[in-house]
């Protein structure tokens, strides 16, 4: 799901998301064998914050369970070429938070099966940030180096971006899916005009299992199949039904595949199991140190360089929404820390988080990267504006806050110059008064 791309945010939620999760949950609470993985927050967040109480508790035993499976957990899937380290930290943090806080969980298994090839960089940021495995889409790894990959074998591996530096030394485990990240055609259970029957998914299965065979680790059983895509599953419980009746015709036809609903972990619970009973505990995987980057793909006589440098007056907007961010952060940090100034922080914590979720969304692969409508991007626009404004608002705070702290009364607020080449006597840098 895109929070954001043709469609803003808002109207992506209201559209189309909102409708997902409730026909899925809903779905869920029908069979405990169905399944759902999520890995967007800013989405699942907001649908969660609107439902009952009763409802709430219903989705925790849903989470707890294993049902409704989250991985990722960040606010978004953050484009890895044109974000600043510091943002991809800030967005998985809010993301984080909401889990913390609601489910007590925070996900050890990364999903990005999106953004428009991988950075080492992002690699190392998450062994950093306690994620032990990653998952990509082979559509978002450059062709030639998918190739060579598929062909030795080494889809699955071992990425240490810095083995020449010890102190900086992370590794993580990646596996790149080979095959698209959405189902595969005859497995479409939402496309209702054009249905598929049992007997194609079943022929499409046996090629993508023999396929799937070709390019791991011989031996393996356990083979993992997606069932979803941008926005899927809008009718859930037609699509659940059908996958049911799917389910229990292959299971009982003479095919020898045993099909069933899964989640991530529960994938990677019994491949781990495999290849302990496989290598005998003496796997040792391939390793990597450089970028998945440019992304290019076979029939294409270009790369996918565009976005690097597209709509820059909104890559620089959203750098210095972000640098304001940080610089007010730290002084509201300093402020809490000061034993001597017991103040009620509620206002100036409520505007910062209100900023740092809109600098958040803007991470995401379609809105920092510029490969969205104009209409989306202007709604981004917007939302930095008002982040700015919530940061110059808890600024002020702080600063009023400080010097009333130290025997000040500050009859007016302080104001930000926003205008970086001007002068105090153009734009004062604050108007204020003090008196003893």
């Amino acid at each position: 799901m895109d929070p954001g791309w043709k469609e803003t945010f808002d109207e992506y939620y209201e559209d189309l998301t909102k409708g997902i999760f409730d026909t899925v949950f809903e779905a869920l609470k029908k069979n405990p064998k169905r399944t759902f993985s999520v890995s967007i927050m800013s989405f699942f967040s907001k649908w969660f914050d609107q439902l009952s109480d009763q409802k709430q508790k219903q989705v925790k035993k849903l989470v707890k369970r294993g049902q409704l499976e989250i991985v990722n957990g960040a606010w978004v899937s953050n484009d890895e070429a044109c974000t600043n380290y510091e943002d991809i930290l800030l967005q998985a943090r809010v993301g984080m938070k909401f889990l913390k806080e609601e489910f007590n969980i925070l996900p050890n298994l990364w999903w990005s099966v999106d953004p428009f090839g991988h950075s080492s960089t992002q690699a190392y940021i998450l062994s950093l940030m306690g994620y032990d495995r990653a998952f990509v889409s082979a559509d978002r790894v450059p062709r030639n180096d998918y190739r060579n990959r598929q062909r030795n074998k080494e889809l699955q591996f071992i990425w240490n971006p810095y083995p020449e530096k010890k102190y900086l030394a992370q590794k993580i485990f990646y596996q790149i899916y080979n095959h698209a990240y959405y189902n595969l055609n005859s497995w479409c259970l939402w496309c209702f005009d054009q249905p598929s029957t049992k007997e194609m998914m079943l022929s499409s299965l046996d090629s993508f299992v023999n396929t799937q065979k070709k390019d791991h680790i011989k031996g393996i059983k356990n083979i993992l199949l997606l069932e979803g895509g941008d926005f899927a599953f809008t009718q859930a419980e037609r699509c659940y039904s059908k996958l049911d009746d799917t389910l229990k015709y292959i299971n009982n036809s003479d095919s020898g595949y045993i099909v069933k609903y899964s989640t991530m972990h529960e994938y990677y619970k019994a491949l781990d199991r495999e290849i302990d009973s496989f290598f005998k505990g003496k796997e040792t995987w391939p390793t990597t140190t450089k970028d998945f980057m440019p992304l290019w793909h076979d029939g294409y006589d270009f790369f996918w360089v565009g976005f690097f440098t597209s709509k820059p007056t909104f890559k620089y907007l959203e750098r210095l929404t972000s640098q304001r961010y940080l610089a007010v952060s730290k002084m509201a940090a300093l402020l809490s820390l000061a034993s001597d100034y017991p103040y009620e922080l509620d206002n100036m914590v409520g505007y910062l988080e209100n900023a740092e979720k809109q600098i958040a969304l803007v991470q995401h692969h379609d809105a920092i990267t510029g490969t969205n409508n104009e209409h989306t991007n202007n709604d981004y626009k917007k939302r930095l504006s008002e982040a700015t404004e919530d940061i110059f608002k808890a600024a002020q705070y702080i600063m009023a806050e400080a010097f009333e702290g130290k025997g000040h009364r500050v009859e007016e607020n302080f104001e930000f110059c926003v205008l970086d080449n001007s002068t105090y006597l153009d734009c004062p840098i604050l108007r204020t008064s003090f008196k003893e």
